[in-house]
């Protein structure tokens, strides 16, 4: 429920009901529906994982996010509750192509009857995508299931930020690199930028 709007000169800052505070991943992937028409997606939210592996139990408030958000700003949105995707599972460099990880979302805890065609569909239809570059990992053990937003990021069309570390007995180590290996394969390569964390 949206309890309280307040005006400033150049923002509005709402308060709406959740039952955690990752807004990236509850909150609406706004898309461009035509040149100059905005739109929001309110994809199904289960606390990375459901029934599988998710964090809590209790994620209704939090599902509701998005909806509510479009609904008080405004904004058409487009519902997707029957498939589960959050925020930082996806990154795009607003050109058609989509970064994501495979430890997220073939988890058996987001769309296990959808195979991973049929979910690069529904990315590439409600993304605006034409192709999908699926990273094996994200970054080791994270509670996410690894998302992609964690490991690397589209700072411009064809310039990816990647996460990496030079110690070789990290687990996070053969995670980056087999990253730093796809990114290769698209040619991304001379574009691609090293983090050590």
């Amino acid at each position: 429920k949206l309890s309280e709007k307040k005006h400033f000169s150049n923002m509005t800052v709402m308060i709406v009901d959740s039952d955690d505070s990752w807004a990236r991943d509850v909150g609406p992937t706004f898309v461009l529906d035509s040149p100059t028409t905005r739109c929001g997606i309110s994809w199904k939210f289960n606390a990375w994982g459901g029934d599988y592996n998710g964090l809590y139990q209790h994620y209704d408030k939090d599902d509701r996010v998005a909806k509510t958000f479009c609904e008080a700003t405004g904004e058409r949105v487009i519902e997707l509750s029957d498939f589960v995707l959050e925020g930082g599972s996806i990154h795009t460099d607003g050109e058609g192509t989509i970064l994501t990880t495979e430890a997220c979302l073939l988890s058996p805890g987001r769309n296990p009857k959808l195979s991973r065609h049929e979910i690069e569909q529904m990315l590439c239809k409600y993304l605006g995508g034409e192709k999908v570059i699926w990273l094996p990992h994200g970054i080791w053990q994270d509670e996410t299931d690894e998302h992609a937003d964690n490991m690397c990021a589209f700072i411009k069309p064809g310039v990816v930020v990647l996460a990496w570390t030079d110690d070789e007995t990290d687990p996070q180590y053969e995670y980056s690199k087999q990253a730093y290996d796809i990114f290769y394969s698209f040619s991304l390569l001379t574009h691609t930028y090293l983090h050590t964390y």
